[in-house]
């Protein structure tokens, strides 16, 4: 069950020293009243003395496990420290998550929880404890939005961002049965993620989704079989493909970084990822392709998909080779070892900012 900001702040109070982990410390806890922009106020204003050291935090409670709330709260803190600079921004939490912590330092923002996870840097005051977990693990979820049969409602809802659908409609486009998509729905619901009036829903919060989508998706679960091609260069295995005469009802789809490197041109890779339908669908592309399996060495790796249903949803035709869509793209790419995650930010930024995010939607990044 989730605690409230006042039980929150109350413990803290009670548990600061065994909490912060430090001798010396003394702490005095203030309110907001008064401050003339509620919107953006803080919580409240704990005041930290450490021998000469006095440093003012600028504070915002956080008991809402939602995604897009706690990225508001990011942001509230981020606009008040910009009119008010002799504050330090920090997050109290009953727990926060590794990811949400690093959400937290990259935004320059302090941040300690309940359960004795805190990192403050002030001067010459350094408080870093790691490695608690949650005292009280959150209760399993309900259905899980970004399954494979689930997230087409995803993938349909952000072609349109400002689109209210019928669930009939939904099911129309996805070919999905009405009561699964209302039951999904209502998942989305209780994440902050959708919304409903009598004219049907709308999908909230793009960023944050993708933002929880990556967290629980990683290409890894796709099975890969390796193999070598007998070729100079990714370039040269790409013309092969391109060149190739395959039947008709034959599904494949670059991605990953052979399949960003068209949309982006530049980019330098080792292999070229391509979906398949099925294991056996190889055999159509071993002798026109030259291909040998291997164990280390491969330049060529077959994905056949952990997103049966929707992989090939959306697919793309660029510079005469299959593609999938630029959401499956960016899925792929964000957990992909080096410099993956740099790159699928940068495509982020160039191919999805435009289309998820709206004017109005001020989350932090994540």
């Amino acid at each position: 069950m989730r605690i409230s900001e006042e039980l929150i702040l109350t413990e803290f109070k009670e548990r600061w020293p065994e909490l912060l982990g430090i001798a010396d410390l003394k702490l005095s806890v203030s309110t907001t009243k008064g401050l003339d922009d509620d919107m953006a106020s803080p919580d409240c204003f704990l005041h930290l003395y450490y021998h000469d050291l006095k440093i003012e935090f600028a504070t915002q409670i956080m008991s809402e496990p939602r995604s897009h709330m706690f990225n508001n709260k990011i942001l509230a803190l981020k606009l008040f420290i910009q009119n008010n600079s002799e504050y330090t921004p920090l997050i109290v939490g009953e727990y926060l998550s590794p990811k949400r912590r690093s959400v937290c330092t990259e935004n320059g923002i302090n941040w300690l929880d309940l359960s004795g996870n805190a990192y403050i840097k002030y001067r010459s005051l350094l408080i870093d404890r790691t490695g608690f977990s949650s005292r009280r693990p959150p209760k399993h979820r309900g259905r899980n939005p970004f399954s494979d049969k689930a997230s087409l409602i995803l993938r349909e809802a952000f072609k349109e961002k400002d689109k209210t659908w019928r669930v009939r409609e939904m099911a129309r486009a996805t070919h999905l049965d009405p009561g699964f998509i209302s039951r999904i729905l209502k998942e989305l619901e209780g994440r902050g993620y959708a919304k409903r009036n009598k004219a049907g829903f709308k999908i909230i919060g793009a960023q944050e989704i993708l933002a929880e989508w990556v967290a629980a998706y990683n290409y890894r679960k796709n099975q890969e079989l390796r193999y070598f091609c007998l070729a100079t260069s990714t370039a040269e295995i790409l013309d092969r493909l391109r060149n190739l005469e395959l039947p008709t009802d034959f599904n494949f789809a670059l991605s990953l970084q052979a399949g960003v490197s068209l949309i982006l041109p530049g980019a330098q890779f080792r292999t070229v990822h391509i979906y398949l339908e099925k294991e056996a669908d190889v055999e159509y592309l071993e002798e026109p392709l030259m291909l040998s399996k291997v164990e280390d060495g491969a330049n060529v790796g077959f994905l056949v998909p952990y997103y049966k249903n929707c992989v090939f949803r959306d697919m793309q035709r660029i510079a005469g080779l299959r593609v999938v869509s630029d959401l499956q793209l960016y899925l792929d790419l964000y957990h992909f070892p080096g410099q993956g995650r740099e790159k699928a930010q940068a495509f982020f930024d160039k191919r999805l900012a435009s289309t998820l995010i709206r004017p109005d939607a001020g989350a932090a990044s994540a």
